[in-house]
């Protein structure tokens, strides 16, 4: 589906229609069902978002829509389309390597249920074919989760879109594993498949997948529907049952293995996991200097954009994570990173802490001669949040350029 098809089109005007529950022509549909489970449960109807033209689609996160889609578009619509007696895709088990149905066949071990008990109790970790819906894609982008993941613009969606699953007339794959880790503790007791798995990172190409499985289903395209169900059902999956400052610094570990730099974490994301591992000891009453942060990060290997961690460069993410708004600052800095790109400020580190550095000691030097209430934080976010928003407006009105 080409990226420059992202303004309204009758593709996206079926997809009002089918989520509005409004009735369209429903082609016979004839599927292979190999040992997938059988009903006839008719859609549901639920309201869809518009989908954003070409300029909004740089700017407008996609989390609200991207929920709706993936719950009604696909959740809701995809088994009565297959003809699934199932009550949640989430029920449904990996393809098996299986000799007598090549059109549902899997080419990897799938998930034992006994096999991740093991694994988790020993190694805390398992790795083995699942499927994609036992990840909560859009959950895994909610602000509350620990490694909660960036939001993500609809136009990043379209362009994985086309990248990823190309209307070509071959399998699809997922070539990389994806890091999830268990919410609920409970893999190493589940005697059945999991479900609810938030994702470390990768959630941009599954966002994707989803979109591509929507356009499928409302075009009838029964081909292409299956083409990508037996993607979804044929994606690995390495589970993690790690908490605190473990999962932070696995998460670290596993967002730098990522070639694709959209994929990986932005300089912000490593510093506010950086900060959280920090924090994690000081609620535990443990005192730790910056120098045994640093030992900690480099004695597990941690990265950012291929370069290991050194003194600067956490000093630089500590910086970032104290002085950047949380809310407002991020808001901005996203928006400049998806109409702009990131290597503007955030696929490097050093623009963005030399930047947040600068507008501290400024708080610092103003607080020293100046009688105010505000605190020297809160001075250096103001200052740092204006220069954010001044980049912006210096940048969309073009009186500078990216670089």
């Amino acid at each position: 589906m080409a990226a420059s098809r992202v303004k309204t089109t009758s593709d996206d005007a079926s997809i009002q229609r089918l989520l509005h529950g409004q009735p369209g022509r429903q082609a016979a549909v004839t599927v292979p069902t190999g040992k997938l489970p059988q009903g006839d449960s008719p859609p549901s109807p639920t309201e869809m978002p518009q989908l954003p033209e070409e300029q909004a689609a740089r700017t407008t996160g996609c989390l609200p829509g991207m929920k709706t889609v993936v719950r009604v578009a696909v959740h809701e619509r995809l088994p009565a389309f297959l003809k699934l007696s199932v009550k949640s895709l989430c029920d449904l088990g990996p393809f098996e390597i299986d000799a007598a149905n090549r059109g549902r066949c899997n080419f990897k071990e799938i998930w034992s249920p006994e096999n991740c008990k093991i694994s988790v109790s020993q190694q805390n970790m398992y790795e083995a074919g699942g499927t994609i819906f036992w990840a909560d894609v859009a959950g895994s982008m909610d602000r509350g989760e620990e490694l909660a993941l960036e939001e993500v613009s609809w136009k990043e969606i379209f362009d994985v879109e086309e990248k990823m699953m190309p209307s070509i007339d071959k399998p699809l794959y997922f070539k990389n594993p994806f890091p999830v880790y268990d919410v609920s503790a409970n893999l190493a007791h589940k005697d059945t498949w999991p479900a609810g798995l938030r994702l470390m990172r990768g959630h941009l190409p599954l966002l994707a997948w989803y979109m591509a499985m929507a356009r499928a289903l409302v075009q009838n395209d029964e081909k292409r529907v299956n083409q990508l169900f037996n993607m979804g059902m044929t994606l690995t999956l390495r589970a993690y049952t790690l908490k605190g400052q473990e999962l932070l610094l696995k998460s670290l570990i596993e967002s730098e293995s990522v070639k694709i730099p959209e994929l990986a974490d932005s300089f912000q994301d490593f510093s506010y996991k950086v900060m959280r591992i920090q924090t994690k000891y000081l609620s535990e009453g443990d005192e730790i200097k910056q120098s045994q942060l640093l030992n900690l990060l480099q004695d597990d290997g941690v990265r950012f954009n291929g370069a290991s961690v050194n003194k600067t460069m956490l000093q630089g993410a500590l910086a970032v994570a104290t002085t950047l708004d949380p809310v407002d600052g991020v808001k901005i800095l996203t928006r400049i990173h998806r109409e702009h790109g990131r290597d503007i400020l955030s696929n490097g580190y050093t623009k963005l802490a030399r930047v947040t550095q600068i507008a501290s000691k400024q708080a610092t030097l103003y607080s020293q001669r100046s009688v105010t209430d505000d605190s020297v934080q809160d001075l250096g976010r103001s200052l740092l949040q204006y220069t954010l928003e001044s980049l912006y407006i210096a940048l969309k009105r073009e009186q500078c350029e990216p670089s």
